[in-house]
């Protein structure tokens, strides 16, 4: 520790970052964060941890980065692109432009899973899940082939105004 260094025990960095006690101990048992044992000696030492100013500043990335759909995993690793306790901005608009990438994906695949719904509501739901669905057999067989073939996780077939290709439910053909 740096001499001279402001220090502060759990409660008040709770304080100073909005934080829980229990969430910054578990972004310390993540390893997100460091604290600093206390430097007291003898019959008055206590098992208190001191954290010191840095992190202050490193749970607020934390908040930050969450708030922006960032993983833990994700959010440790841009903690480690860190030099001198700071992201450069230039490792951060990568790591930002990664992360859209993956938002992007998953909102195709919502959209995806969106008109596959729909189409089953709207032709055959009340017979699908009990005599079998032609839309969702389709569905189904697409998203194994792309599992095996490593394609993304598709959710199923990309309608337009209803699946051509696949039949309807055997009750309602």
């Amino acid at each position: 520790m740096v001499k001279g260094a402001f220090i502060m025990l759990i409660g008040e960095l709770s304080k100073r970052t909005g934080l829980s006690r229990d969430t910054i101990r578990f972004y310390e048992k993540e390893d997100l964060i460091r604290p600093e044992k206390s430097v007291r000696q003898g019959f008055f030492s206590n098992n208190y941890k001191n954290y010191p100013e840095s992190v202050v500043s490193t749970l607020l990335v934390i908040q930050r980065a969450k708030a922006l759909g960032f993983t833990l995993s994700e959010i440790r690793d841009m903690l480690a692109l860190q030099v001198d306790g700071k992201l450069s901005q230039g490792k951060w608009v990568a790591e930002a432009k990664a992360k859209l990438v993956v938002i992007d994906r998953k909102i195709e695949e919502l959209q995806e899973l969106k008109t596959l719904l729909a189409d089953v509501l709207a032709r055959c739901i009340d017979r699908c899940f009990d005599e079998g669905c032609g839309i969702l057999d389709e569905a189904v067989a697409r998203k194994k082939t792309e599992a095996v073939a490593g394609i993304g996780a598709s959710v199923g077939p990309r309608p337009a105004n209803g699946n051509a290709n696949a039949s309807p439910c055997r009750g309602c053909e």
